[in-house]
């Protein structure tokens, strides 16, 4: 028998590899580890080609760049500029640049315009399909259309789709010229202020409302009790003050007497056949005849670069992830990404309405 001692042979590197695999992860988990590497990788790639893209963009020495790399991948010198009106037009907050929110959102028409007036645009197509909106959000995309027509000489068309009413009417009366469908409804010219009465309501069920207020008016259009005489004629007061507005703006626009609007403005809606015999309308016709006459009255010819700025493009995006993720880790970045997309509220306050 042989005396010598035996000493443990070395690990086998298969066998630690094959105990290793042996301990895999639950499916769940691994799925989650798989997602958040994938979003974290999507984000890195985002914002190194971007950071390079803009960077070649900002380094260019003069205009003569402008057929560099970043020119024509954003298209930064378009002819004529399409902007989308549609939903309910009012003021809220804008997409966080991945294609949420609305297309009625005063704020984001507003900046869709500077846009397009900045990249020097001849003209604007502007595609209703609203029922209206707030008075405010109404007048401030009207007076921005109005601002660019005058100021940079933008010629604007608008085009009605199925309807193009009250504050969607007030928008389209800015342009140039307006075009709808002999079917489209519009006009609707008008201003309302409406409040639910549940007073009764909370008497059957046993509720009670108790209201502390500052002021005789501070709780004005209460849905819990009656509105006064005093109450009525204050908020009458609200929209005849604000109807004289929409007035004001549909001459200003259409170019017809303040009178012959009236006659037209008792909140009654008009097929499109019925508004262009009421001059409220210029032409019958669909997107594809507003955009022609657009090239006509741009000289643009009959296949202009063209640029809708109701999408978010690259350079949204870049920009968007240079400024809102700035300074978080990557993994705070794809969490914010994802619960601003969740955050879209649509709050309707108790206000005026075209």
């Amino acid at each position: 028998m042989s005396s010598e001692s035996t000493s443990p042979l070395p690990p086998d590197p298969l066998e630690e590899e094959s105990l290793l695999s042996s301990h895999t992860l639950e499916p769940s988990t691994q799925r989650r580890q798989n997602l958040i590497a994938a979003g974290l990788l999507s984000l890195c790639l985002l914002t190194g080609v971007g950071n390079w893209v803009v960077g070649v963009r900002d380094k260019a020495p003069s205009k003569s760049s402008s057929n560099s790399l970043s020119s024509s991948l954003f298209q930064e010198s378009p002819e004529l500029g399409i902007i989308l009106v549609e939903g309910t037009i009012m003021h809220q907050a804008s997409s966080s640049g991945f294609g949420g929110g609305s297309n009625g959102s005063s704020d984001k028409i507003i900046a869709a315009i500077r846009q397009a007036e900045a990249d020097g645009v001849k003209g604007l197509l502007f595609k209703i399909n609203s029922p209206g909106g707030t008075a405010s959000a109404s007048q401030a995309v009207y007076k921005e259309m109005l601002r660019v027509r005058k100021e940079s000489k933008i010629k604007i068309v608008a085009a009605m789709g199925d309807v193009a009413a009250s504050g969607g009417y007030y928008i389209a009366s800015a342009a140039d010229k307006i075009y709808a469908n002999p079917a489209t409804l519009t006009g609707s010219i008008g201003v309302i202020a409406q409040f639910t009465k549940v007073q009764g309501l909370f008497e059957k069920v046993g509720l009670e409302t108790t209201v502390i207020k500052s002021g005789a008016y501070k709780d004005i259009g209460s849905p819990y009790r009656d509105t006064s005489a005093a109450e009525r004629e204050i908020l009458q007061n609200l929209i005849d003050d604000t109807y004289q507005d929409f007035l004001s703006a549909v001459s200003e626009g259409r170019k017809m007497p303040l009178e012959d609007v009236r006659k037209l403005a008792d909140g009654r809606i008009y097929t499109g056949n019925q508004a262009h015999q009421h001059k409220l309308v210029d032409a019958l016709g669909g997107y594809q005849e507003a955009m022609a006459d657009l090239q006509k009255m741009t000289q643009t010819g009959k296949k202009p670069k063209t640029k809708d700025y109701s999408k978010a493009n690259f350079e949204d995006v870049f920009s968007m992830l240079g400024t809102q993720l700035r300074g978080l880790s990557p993994t705070a970045a794809v969490e914010q990404l994802t619960f601003s997309e969740l955050r879209h509220l649509n709050k309707v306050p108790l206000t005026l309405y075209y």
